[in-house]
């Protein structure tokens, strides 16, 4: 039985304006596995949805970050979120192009992630739906999109703060910790704890 529009809302919306709360649309690694052996945590890529203040926060956008996107939709929220990107290995962006809420012009959308070499965030997102990847160009998205980089240091708005530190994976990688509410999570996705390069 489908879900209601008001059971979305429910199920999206904290429970109260001064929690932190997490949910988790993708937990996956390296490609989607939908299916039976996967049901119970799900099959999508890497995907973490935070919502703290009255604000969300996107911690990657895997397969994951599709299926946020359409719920956002059809529960009318907001289309107003700050996307951190860990690092820019396929199952941590491939469900970008698909995220509904980057074609909409009511939507404000800031992505914050690890500049890699000489390549700033914008232009990785951007190659990532160019013509040889991907069949909808970058120029088809309507959201008021801004970008950021964040390979070390601490983001922060409105009493909430994201602190990035590198971590052991190939390419420049970073794991997040989030604080809000006198509470904090980390969201490290890759990390090899013996041996691996920076």
């Amino acid at each position: 039985m489908p879900e209601s529009r008001h059971a979305v809302a429910a199920a999206l919306a904290p429970q109260d304006s001064g929690a932190l709360t997490l949910r988790f649309w993708g937990t996956r690694g390296s490609i989607p596995s939908p299916g039976p052996a996967t049901a119970e945590y799900g099959g999508n890529t890497s995907c973490v949805e935070a919502l703290a203040r009255g604000g969300r926060l996107i911690f990657d956008a895997g397969s994951g970050v599709r299926l946020l996107g359409i719920r956002l939709l059809e529960a009318g929220f907001p289309l107003d979120a700050v996307i951190f990107l860990s690092h820019f290995h396929w199952d941590h962006i491939q469900g970008f192009p698909f995220f509904g809420p980057m074609y909409r012009p009511d939507a404000n959308l800031c992505v914050v992630g690890p500049m890699q070499q000489n390549l700033d965030v914008r232009s990785l997102v951007a190659g990532q739906m160019g013509p040889i990847y991907f069949p909808v160009p970058f120029e088809a998205v309507s959201a008021q999109m801004a970008f950021e980089h964040l390979n070390e240091g601490t983001w922060s708005e409105d009493g909430v703060s994201v602190s990035a530190m590198r971590v052991r994976h190939p390419s420049f990688a970073v794991g997040y910790r989030l604080e809000a509410e006198g509470r904090s999570v980390c969201c490290v996705p890759d990390n090899e704890l013996v041996g691996g390069a920076y």
